[in-house]
């Protein structure tokens, strides 16, 4: 009887909120992102793009909708997290490669991909945590993608810190 409940629960949500247009919630927290200067405004861009995708979409308020666009979000912000890392290690590339002749000294880019390496797991283990520790509640898939969103986020703009001083 659970799951038939489950399942009629399930049919009844609004299905707009599942069809979030990602290419617009990544062209929008680009926008902001990219409109940056300092990394307090770069944080400042933390979870606008999923607000703006809960407004424009049909049921986008629902815990789902929130959920799916933070979850968009989330993956908006592992995009430019790709990128900050990758300009980031050419620029400890760069610094070794100057401190060659002293290469025990030379650790940059040895030390910012065994950091980048470590916190995958802990921003998977972070966030299951967030998700966990509302059991069976509706609020845990709201917490669950807010954490990966956030914390994506926030190690995005931690490797363009550590760009500014890798230059």
């Amino acid at each position: 009887m659970k799951k038939l409940t489950l399942a009629i629960i399930l049919l009844a949500t609004p299905l707009a909120a599942q069809d979030i247009n990602e290419a617009r919630v990544l062209t929008t927290l680009r926008a902001c992102y990219d409109a940056q200067t300092t990394l307090d405004g770069m944080r400042a861009c933390i979870g606008q793009a999923a607000l703006t995708c809960q407004d424009e979409t049909e049921g986008g308020y629902s815990t789902l909708g929130q959920s799916f666009c933070q979850q968009a979000e989330a993956r908006g912000w592992d995009v430019l997290l790709n990128e900050a890392y990758r300009t980031a290690m050419e620029a400890a590339k760069g610094g070794d490669d100057a401190d060659s002749d002293m290469p025990e000294f030379a650790r940059r880019a040895e030390t910012l991909r065994a950091m980048q390496r470590a916190w995958i797991p802990f921003r998977d283990a972070k966030c299951d945590a967030e998700y966990a520790k509302w059991g069976m509640g509706s609020m845990r898939n709201i917490a669950g993608s807010g954490c990966l969103m956030q914390t994506n986020a926030e190690q995005t703009i931690q490797l363009w810190a550590m760009y500014d001083a890798f230059r």
